[in-house]
């Protein structure tokens, strides 16, 4: 897949406005993980297994706790099945 090189050049592009960066900046884990975009290097190692968690399921969860939070919607917890809860622990 050849999506790399010209994802991180965007990505260099776009972040040399935000973070100091040397001119021949490396997208490295650790450089990442410190601009915390650890999920984007990530992404460009494995392409075919994260792109659904990270493309699709994060920005859904992040949009159910904005309708939470905005008191749009709100979510039950579910009882377990001996009625106690889940914060209960056995005794």
């Amino acid at each position: 897949m050849g999506t790399g090189v010209e994802l991180w050049d965007w990505l260099k592009r776009r972040l040399s406005r935000t973070i100091a960066t040397p001119s021949t900046w490396a997208p490295t884990a650790w450089s990442m993980k410190r601009a915390g975009l650890q999920w984007v290097h990530r992404l460009c190692q494995e392409p075919r297994r994260l792109w659904k968690r990270y493309l699709i399921n994060n920005p859904e969860f992040v949009f159910r706790i904005g309708l939470q939070l905005f008191g749009l919607r709100s979510y039950t917890i579910p009882q377990a099945r001996d009625g106690r809860g889940l914060t209960s622990r056995a005794a």
